[in-house]
This record gives C-alpha cells, structure tokens and sequence, in this order.
C-alpha cells in the first residue's frame, strides 16, 4: 500500500512539474499599434498590452486591427497565431 502511495505521489509531482515548465502563456488581442519590435494589443477585457517580439520579422505579416494571440516565454513573444475573434 505505501509502495503504490508513494508511485502516486511522485508521477503527481512529475506531472505538475511538467506542466509548469513546459505550459505556454499566451495573450490574445487586437492589435493596435505596431513600433519596430513592440506592438500592443486590446484585450477582450479593454486592457492595452505592450509586447516585446525575439525578431521584427515576426510582426512583418501583421497589421493593426487583426486579432492574434502572442506565446510567451521569460515576457518575450516568441510566436505569434492570426486568431478568430469572440462575441
């Protein structure tokens, strides 16, 4: 019984711990304004968000006003997804 406990316990832990490390943050917005390697998006909510992308190369098939969601890594956009907007 404590074997079998103990096998539990530890995948859940492996299991969270993955999932923390390997889990993408994402933003989702409407673009706004676009400047060399930043951009900003209009949240759902009304909130303006400024992003920073790795290369300016990223932005080069994006235009304001498209809904797109922005991963994340250490706060910096390292993709970026056309998306479809809500409501």
């Amino acid at each position: 019984m404590k074997k079998s406990l103990t096998v539990v316990v530890t995948l859940f832990l492996v299991v969270a711990f993955a999932s923390t490390c390997f889990s993408e943050e994402f933003v989702k917005g409407r673009i706004t304004k676009i400047e060399g390697k930043n951009f900003t998006l209009k949240q759902k909510d009304g909130k303006m968000v400024t992003l920073e992308v790795q290369d300016e190369q990223m932005l080069t098939k994006f235009k304001k006003g498209m809904v797109v969601k922005a991963f994340l890594k250490d706060r910096v956009v390292v993709k970026i997804e056309k998306s479809i907007p809500e409501g």
